[in-house]
């Protein structure tokens, strides 16, 4: 959601007098660091760990049940 997106919003707003219709920009450095996030991943794992089918592919897989690309 775009409320989770800091980035983006940090980018939008600007450094100045919310009175002042100028902006200076002069040597102004913007740096962003950003890192993965792997919540989908483990909200995944989650569903996955106590869905019916989803323990039934996990035992044929451990069981050597399922070919390739498995």
């Amino acid at each position: 959601p775009g409320r989770l997106n800091t980035v983006a919003d940090t980018l939008s707003h600007r450094d100045a007098d919310p009175d002042s219709d100028a902006v200076d920009t002069a040597g102004t450095v913007l740096c962003i660091r950003s890192g993965p996030s792997f919540a989908f991943i483990d909200n995944i794992r989650r569903a996955t760990a106590s869905a019916p089918d989803a323990q039934l592919l996990r035992q044929r897989l451990t069981d050597g049940d399922l070919e390739e690309p498995w």
